[in-house]
């Protein structure tokens, strides 16, 4: 989708750096769209594990109104993944996600909710870019179908790739806006414990 042929918002998050963009088109079969642009102090390897690991995504992936009593599971399927959010011992929330792509550098899924809140199919398509200590991560939402989709996802998204950049170990300066350099720092381990300890943050 074109952004520059389509109504373009721009949102900074001061509190978590992030640079998000909501692009609306006209075009039917891509009503709405979302891109959010992350740089991360990290490798594209321990990215695109964190990405695909079901522990490690249990760890990062977060739903707008999450809390202490919420907690998730994800498992592996043959095409992709199925997510699992708990609020309170019941299931809320269920997504499912079937690769088109997987590769290191490029992955591209489809998305299915059901559960608590319910929305048509839509696609994901996450590519990296970088070598060694930081890499960019672009991230485009496509299909969403309503208003209300849009403002939870972006939500969705926004909440997800902070808690992926602490994991990452960029707690000190957060993600930020592409074109922004950030400081130089020395990429930290994915340390079980380390991810436990966020949920309680």
């Amino acid at each position: 989708m074109n952004c520059e042929s389509t109504s373009l918002q721009l949102e900074h998050s001061v509190a978590s750096g992030l640079a998000i963009r909501k692009c609306v088109s006209t075009n039917e079969s891509d009503v709405r769209a979302i891109n959010i642009e992350v740089n991360l102090a990290a490798d594209t390897r321990r990215i695109f594990e964190a990405l695909t690991v079901p522990e490690y995504m249990e760890a990062w992936l977060s739903v707008p109104g999450y809390h202490s009593d919420c907690h998730a599971t994800v498992s592996r399927r043959v095409d992709g993944f199925a997510w699992e959010h708990f609020c309170n011992a019941g299931s809320v929330i269920r997504i499912a996600g079937s690769y088109s792509a997987c590769l290191r550098r490029k992955l591209i899924f489809s998305w299915k909710i059901s559960g608590g809140l319910s929305t048509p199919e839509s696609r994901v398509d996450i590519r990296l870019y970088g070598y060694f200590e930081r890499s960019i991560l672009r991230l485009r939402h496509l299909g969403l179908q309503s208003d209300q989709e849009l403002s939870w996802h972006t939500g969705m998204w926004t909440a997800s790739l902070t808690r992926l950049n602490r994991i990452l170990g960029g707690a000190a300066c957060g993600p930020r806006p592409h074109g922004l350099r950030g400081y130089r720092r020395r990429p930290q381990p994915l340390d079980p414990q380390f991810i436990e300890s966020i949920d309680q943050v």
